[in-house]
């Protein structure tokens, strides 16, 4: 940052530099919804055994919606059942950041029939035709 204001750079651009390079992340988005779906216990494991590429998929949706035009891997039905199925993931998050156990937590979230059956639904979707007709 200091060569930049010494080369002349304006202030607020080297302050707005340092903002974005500070709250850079370095992990891919498909490892942070990873470890996002394995930090939740008793659901992490089932929402894995049906799609142990979950991260992949969720990242590259939000690609293709993030930078129109991108190829996706989920038709918009498929966008709609990874949403459930993320916000199952969620849920259980929040019953654990409000300190229920997490077993605990996990247990009440995977005995929710809705889960399974967004699942189910979601690894349906997965084998649906993704192009501008859908």
């Amino acid at each position: 940052m200091e060569a930049a204001e010494m080369a002349g750079v304006a202030r607020e651009h080297v302050l707005w530099a340092e903002r974005v390079l500070m709250s850079k992340n370095d992990r891919p988005l498909r490892d942070q919804i990873n470890d996002l779906v394995e930090s939740t216990p008793e659901i992490g494991p089932k929402i894995v055994e049906v799609l142990p590429n979950i991260g992949a998929i969720a990242a590259s949706a939000r690609t293709g919606v993030a930078h129109g035009g991108a190829a996706t891997s989920l038709s918009p039905t498929g966008m709609l059942w990874m949403l459930e199925v993320l916000r199952w993931v969620v849920r259980c998050r929040l019953l654990i950041e409000l300190c229920v156990d997490p077993k605990e937590a996990g247990g009440r979230v995977a005995k929710r029939a809705g889960l399974s059956h967004d699942l189910e639904k979601l690894r349906k979707a997965l084998t649906q035709p993704v192009g501008p007709e859908y």
